[in-house]
């Protein structure tokens, strides 16, 4: 029934390893090859000190990471503990609560006008209501500097970005932070968010899938 037996997917991150582990199932022949001497892409895993394994990059599950919940229960048995979440801005030698709209209001480096505008500019990106050629075109630094005004990007923004993306942060589209925006508020029910925590790293579920794509006979 299948022309093509025989299946190169290039590319190690979790689309590679999902893509070749459904086709290895469906009977395919598949070739895997990943450059780098790891496999899970963003889910890689780290060796800690204490003998322990963290996650380098994709730190945690968001409530509507549909597949990867799917592939949790599935591979390990298991489903990622969600735990609510909290959050602060250090910003001047002190910390700041950064949990819900209550502490965006009581937040004391941005005045009324700022925080009006913190509130529209973050639903217009949340909700997709951008211009797309801005958001592709523009910046993660100039477009959130145009969008949320000048105390908002120098007390919130600009050292979260720049903590993120380094000295490659102007060669990130604002793109970027509409996506992440719109996995934040999802993940949040009744102003409060929860993250899930996969016990033993994203490696345990990484190592199960692999070695199903390897029972398949594919490499």
């Amino acid at each position: 029934m299948n022309q093509f037996k025989n299946i190169v997917v290039v590319g190690g991150g979790y689309t590679g390893i999902a893509t070749a582990n459904e086709l290895s199932n469906k009977g395919f022949s598949v070739a895997l090859i990943e450059k780098g001497n790891y496999l899970g892409g963003l889910g890689k895993t780290i060796n800690l000190s204490n003998g322990y394994e963290c996650e380098a990059f994709y730190h945690h599950f968001f409530t509507h990471d549909s597949d990867l919940l799917s592939y949790s229960e599935q591979f390990l048995k298991v489903k990622p503990k969600f735990n609510e979440t909290k959050m602060a801005i250090f910003f001047k030698g002190k910390h700041n609560s950064w949990n819900g709209i209550i502490d965006l209001i009581k937040y004391p480096h941005i005045n009324l006008i700022g925080k009006v505008r913190f509130l529209l500019a973050t639903l217009l990106l949340s909700k997709k209501l951008m211009n797309s050629k801005f958001l592709d075109n523009t910046n993660l630094s100039n477009g959130l500097l145009k969008l949320y005004g000048d105390k908002s990007y120098t007390s919130i923004w600009n050292p979260m970005i720049k903590g993120k993306f380094g000295n490659k942060v102007d060669s990130i589209p604002l793109r970027w932070m509409e996506g992440r925006l719109k996995q934040r508020i999802e993940s949040r029910k009744g102003g409060k968010e929860k993250l899930g925590f996969l016990e033993g790293s994203l490696s345990k579920l990484t190592n199960s899938i692999t070695k199903n794509i390897k029972k398949n006979k594919s490499e």
